[in-house]
């Protein structure tokens, strides 16, 4: 299985230290890992990630038993073994029909596989969704990408603080205050505060919401109030239900809502009585990792309602919103870095043509036949260079003059780690980049870009 396989598997299995019971019942460990495990018993991310691989390398064994048939290409083989490792070199037989199936029938055949314990699960349902969609894709080098999203933590407000805590925040007859009530208009406060305008407090969205009718009176804030107030700045937000959610674990969007996690942006949730409330409150979720959340509670900084399982929130959350961020990472103006040698290779190039295209040519000439392009502004990666001046890439050769290096900079990121190497490990932290801070782009590791700092330090971010 590929990097890119691993880390698939890995997103949908999450990893928890703890034993714990899954949908059937069946006791379970690290990603996914089932044999053996008993309760209460209690792994490190080392014996995870063993787990992980040996139960990889089964499935991997499975999966090869047809390829002389099949003859899998890498995406293929990728999707199949994220399915044999989630159920099992049994279902995959009867998947494939012993081999009898064609590549079309098995991708048509994917998205049945979608129940446990004799019940259709979302997560099931979406898990399928994308291993046939990476089955089916094609391999091909890809010629650009963009950078994946960087978690952005917003600022935090809390409705106890000094400067707005007894602020009016009242409906007609009724006399309420910030402090009281006002969870939903300090939740959409951060938001802004964060991604528009650091001038803008609680103080601010309480008397928009007043203005505009949205304090529910003896109550909080009406559910309808976040996508118009974030509107007025700009921001986009979709109400995810309609139906309240509460003790419903499983559901198209609580699958959405984790999907806008996954992918950097943030989800503003009402919760219901349990971890975070007796009753009805806002929150702010802004990182979802290896099965655990982090929030930022207008109400609390205890530890508990800043960070808990995805598990728990899914049962106690009644309505959500999803959040629209913009990319952490951001491509500055093409000038070449003074650092950066001209003759540098191994690294991220950015087309920079005056207009049109760049070609792409057999040998490092200009009197070789053109074998293709690049689009201006798109990224390239660049194996190795010429005493001429000409840069290879995996599609042949281009010119020096029109390749500058690929920079990108922190963006809507007070602080973000440099890692010694492409994993999330606290013992793996090389140093922080901070807001604003320009870096070179080496190259993308499987998600992760590789770059260099104007101090020449290298690393990984993601």
């Amino acid at each position: 299985i590929s990097d890119q396989g691993l880390a698939f598997i890995k997103k949908f299995e999450g990893c928890l230290l703890k034993a714990y019971e899954d949908a059937v019942g069946v006791w379970t460990i690290g990603y996914g890992h089932t044999s053996g495990v008993f309760k209460g018993q209690v792994i490190t991310k080392e014996k995870a990630e063993e787990y992980l691989k040996s139960d990889c390398k089964n499935a991997e064994k499975g999966v090869n038993q047809y390829n002389h048939l099949y003859h899998f290409n890498q995406n293929q083989f990728d999707a199949l073994v994220s399915f044999t490792f989630n159920c099992g070199v049994g279902n995959l037989k009867t998947l494939l029909q012993n081999g009898q199936r064609s590549i079309s029938e098995i991708s048509a055949k994917l998205p049945a596989y979608h129940k446990a314990g004799g019940k259709a699960l979302q997560g099931l349902i979406q898990r399928r969704m994308e291993e046939k969609e990476l089955f089916d894709r094609p391999i091909a080098s890809p010629s650009s990408f963009s950078p994946l999203p960087q978690v952005v933590k917003p600022v935090l407000y809390l409705q106890t603080d000094p400067q707005w805590k007894h602020y009016n925040y009242s409906a007609k007859g009724e006399k309420k205050t910030i402090g009281s009530s006002g969870c939903g208009v300090v939740v959409a406060a951060m938001i802004i505060a964060t991604l528009k305008d650091k001038s803008v407090t609680p103080i601010t969205t309480a008397e928009w919401s007043m203005a505009n009718g949205y304090k529910a009176i003896h109550q909080g804030t009406y559910y309808s109030y976040f996508v118009p107030q974030l509107k007025k700045y700009g921001i986009s937000c979709k109400q995810l239900n309609q139906r309240n959610l509460y003790g419903q674990s499983s559901s198209s969007a609580h699958t959405l809502a984790l999907q806008t996690l996954k992918k950097g942006h943030w989800v503003i949730a009402c919760m219901g009585k349990g971890n975070w409330t007796n009753a009805g409150h806002f929150i702010l979720l802004y990182e979802y990792e290896n099965g655990y959340i982090s929030i930022h509670d207008p109400a609390s900084t205890a530890p508990g309602r800043q960070k808990n399982t995805w598990d728990l929130f899914s049962k106690q959350v009644k309505y959500m919103w999803a959040v629209d961020l913009p990319n952490p990472l951001t491509s500055p103006s093409p000038s070449p870095w003074e650092t950066l040698s001209q003759n540098f290779a191994d690294f991220l190039g950015k087309v920079h043509t005056n207009q049109g295209n760049l070609n792409i040519r057999s040998e490092p000439n200009s009197s070789a036949s053109i074998v293709g392009s690049y689009k201006k502004g798109e990224l390239v990666e660049i194996l190795g260079n010429t005493s001429t001046h000409w840069y290879k890439t995996k599609k042949g050769y281009v010119y020096g003059e029109y390749i500058v290096p690929a920079r990108g900079k922190v963006y809507n990121c007070a602080a973000l780690n440099i890692r010694k190497e492409p994993k999330v490990e606290e013992k793996n932290i090389l140093s922080v980049l901070h807001l604003d801070e320009e870096v070179e782009l080496l190259k993308e590791v499987n998600g992760w870009f590789k770059i260099k700092t104007k101090s020449q330090q290298v690393g990984y971010i993601s």
